[in-house]
């Protein structure tokens, strides 16, 4: 790996060929059967390494395929140059939150974790709202819906980020409804879940219960869904579940400046 430039690369050669699924042919490949070109593997791997220096900060980064070259140094080995342009980085600015009516600012962005002037991330900033969605969901508030809006400042190359909440009403479980059982009773499954009529319909304690029902290891499938009512403000819990051809109940209790980069992968068998 060689960079045109004299300036401090922001990753070391380790670090990027550490991103590729394309390996060098080493001693142990016969084993592995790393080190054999794959150009479907390769594909995948030019995505990989675009995205990796996007949720590092580097928006602007560009590999272009067409230049790209693939070199035979001897019959059975090729040498890749990946030619690649990492460009500005750019970093997290202010964060705001619109139309939020049901829990204040602070509150909603004390579940994001992410500080002003760290390097802008579309994956963290992503997962920043599904938290604040989770947040509404956990509550009964599950339509809720949260966006992430950037806005950008080319001159800082700081990018502001809006979170717009749409909140929906608050959902109580109404009943819940089993389907798919033939050697179970309902009621056994249903002693388990983390969820009874009555209760805000709690997502996360959907999810604790689905993962229950997984871990006794006598269904082959197992689904939990939030179901739809004519009553305002409740949802049935459905339970749809594909039990095992054997099995036994174990049910447990328990609840700057622009930076040309080459990169170069020696030693690969054709």
């Amino acid at each position: 790996m060689k960079s045109s430039s004299k300036e401090t690369k922001p990753f070391s050669d380790k670090k990027l060929l550490k991103q590729l699924e394309t390996s060098k042919h080493g001693w142990l490949s016969w084993l592995t059967g790393s080190g054999k070109f794959d150009e479907k593997k390769f594909k995948e791997d030019l995505t990989t390494l675009r995205k990796f220096y996007s949720d590092s900060g580097f928006l602007d980064c560009e590999i272009n395929e067409e230049k790209v070259s693939i070199d035979f140094v001897e019959s059975d080995e090729i040498v890749i140059t990946i030619p690649l342009v990492e460009g500005q980085l750019y970093y997290l600015g202010e964060f705001s939150v619109e139309n939020a009516t049901v829990y204040t600012t602070d509150e909603l962005l004390d579940v994001v974790r992410l500080e002003k002037g760290d390097p802008f991330s579309p994956q963290d900033v992503d997962d920043a709202a599904i938290a604040i969605r989770d947040y509404y969901t956990s509550s009964g508030y599950l339509d809720s819906r949260v966006r992430a809006e950037r806005v950008p400042n080319m001159e800082t190359r700081q990018i502001d980020v809006v979170f717009r909440v749409r909140e929906s009403e608050k959902f109580y479980v109404e009943s819940i409804n089993v389907e798919g059982n033939t050697k179970s009773k309902s009621r056994v499954i249903i002693r388990e879940l983390a969820l009874s009529p009555g209760d805000v319909f709690d997502l996360r304690r959907m999810d604790v219960s689905e993962r229950r029902l997984k871990n006794i290891n006598f269904f082959e499938d197992v689904r939990l869904n939030p179901e739809s009512t004519n009553i305002p403000g409740r949802k049935d819990l459905g339970i749809t579940v594909r039990e095992g051809r054997t099995g036994s109940f174990t049910f447990g209790a328990g609840f700057g400046s622009v930076e040309s980069v080459v990169i170069y992968l020696r030693g690969f068998s054709r």
